[in-house]
């Protein structure tokens, strides 16, 4: 992966939140400083005191290391039908399954870098959890191979434990917990749960500052129920969706008790399970629970400092907080592919991709409105209009979305030039509206 970093200076003060955070336009609130660029944007980084702002140069080897050392990131790796998870964290890595392919998984950590993993963590013998893990052992140094002790008695098992019990290999049970990481596992208990290989699926939850994940493997009613019924909170801001989306999995009492604001599927387009099911997205939706799916979106990346979180789907990057600080904001990464050098005024592909109606804390100032440019150009949407059919909001002159990239505009809090006192969000019932530069209706969202 290429990194470029944007490398700028600005003499004002600052003394306001982040308006606005999109890869080709930085804007302050009480300078209005303002930076636009045309051309292609890999990373960007910057960081900006509290009061005053420097130049910053960094190179990509400074960058990396910095990003590994301050957050933790999450990869939902995009495997097909299948799970894999890659943890990392100060240049430690832990891998939550493997996939089914031989070559997905290894390709993808060596990408990303990875030539040490503390931990290998196989949730159940499953061909599509457990059959890239004997070429994982193979290529790379694995310090800790652990799983629920199952057995099965396909070859992709076979390959996996001949290789698993060369290493530092343990039979895990709840109560267990990693070093380096605060994980723990949750399920299942010792002596498993029953002879259903997915009931036995080791289930965890990471914990990094405020921020908390839970990874629940195949994990299904009868495993739910059992996590359900110890003195543990599983409440947790991001949730690995059991078993693809399977109806098996995902009831309403663990989905309630866990209360994610995010959702991840990891699942095979066009696969013959028919996953994720109707009856799981509807649950998600009712909740208002963002949802992202790997046969849709590819890797779907996490970032965190432990107070926020980015998510990175193939070359978006979301940004979903309501307390985020001009520091935190800047200073965290964000992807993008190479921008079009074309820019067009209209476009049916622009379109409101999430509405944070409903946000924690003061309302409507902590509300977000995001578009994104579902276009192969990049979209000028400078004089665009976004309307609840009451208030209106004119986005600025000269505001760009690049290909396939998000825009953000947040409420009066953050954006003390964008929201008017006008334009408040209702819980329920209410819709926003997306006209471009000629009135011409482009999207709308209702709820």
């Amino acid at each position: 992966m290429l990194l470029l970093f944007l490398i700028f200076s600005v003499q004002q003060k600052y003394k306001g939140y982040v308006t606005l955070v999109q890869n080709m336009k930085i804007t302050t609130t009480s300078t209005m400083t303002t930076i636009q660029t045309t051309t292609s944007i890999t990373t960007t980084t910057t960081t900006i005191p509290q009061e005053t702002t420097t130049t910053t140069t960094s190179t990509a080897h400074d960058h990396e290391e910095k990003s590994r050392t301050e957050n933790l990131t999450v990869h939902f790796i995009d495997v097909g039908q299948g799970d894999s998870i890659l943890i990392e964290q100060n240049d430690k890595f832990i891998l939550i399954d493997c996939g089914r392919s031989s070559t997905k998984v290894v390709n993808y950590l060596r990408n990303q870098g990875v030539f040490e993993l503390e931990y290998l963590l196989a949730t159940h013998p499953d061909a599509d959890h457990i059959g890239g893990c004997d070429d994982v052992l193979e290529n790379f140094d694995v310090l800790h191979v652990w799983d629920n002790g199952q057995t099965h008695d396909t070859q992709a098992y076979q390959d996996y434990i001949i290789l698993a019990k060369n290493r530092d290999y343990s039979v895990v049970y709840r109560g267990n917990k990693t070093d380096y990481f605060n994980m723990e596992i949750l399920s299942p208990p010792q002596g498993l749960i029953s002879s259903d290989m997915n009931e036995n699926s080791i289930v965890t939850k990471l914990s990094f500052g405020n921020i908390d994940f839970l990874f629940t493997g195949d994990c299904k009613s009868e495993c739910e129920q059992d996590i359900l019924n110890i003195d543990i909170s599983i409440d947790s801001e991001i949730l690995k969706i059991a078993h693809h989306g399977s109806k098996y999995s995902t009831t309403d009492d663990f989905l309630e008790a866990v209360n994610p604001d995010v959702a991840v599927i990891s699942v095979g387009a066009n696969n013959p399970y028919g996953h994720p099911t109707q009856i799981v997205l509807d649950k998600l939706s009712s909740r208002n629970i963002k949802t992202h799916r790997t046969d849709i979106e590819g890797n779907v990346i996490i970032t965190t400092d432990g107070e926020t979180y980015f998510i990175d789907i193939e070359s978006s990057t979301i940004i979903l907080t309501t307390t985020m600080t001009t520091s935190t904001a800047l200073s965290m990464t964000t992807k993008s592919t190479t921008a079009s050098t074309t820019t067009i005024l209209s476009s049916e592909n622009v379109v409101i991709y999430d509405v944070l109606y409903d946000p924690l804390g003061q309302e409507p100032d902590n509300e977000r409105i995001t578009l994104r440019n579902n276009e192969k150009q990049t979209v000028d949407v400078g004089g665009w209009m976004l309307t609840d059919g009451e208030g209106n909001y004119i986005i600025p002159e000269g505001t760009i979305i690049i290909p396939y990239q998000i825009w953000n505009v947040y409420g009066y809090q953050y954006n003390p030039t964008g929201y008017t006192r006008g334009l408040y969000l209702a819980n329920s019932g209410d819709c926003v509206y997306l006209y471009d530069i000629n009135n011409r209706l482009v999207d709308s969202e209702c709820w």
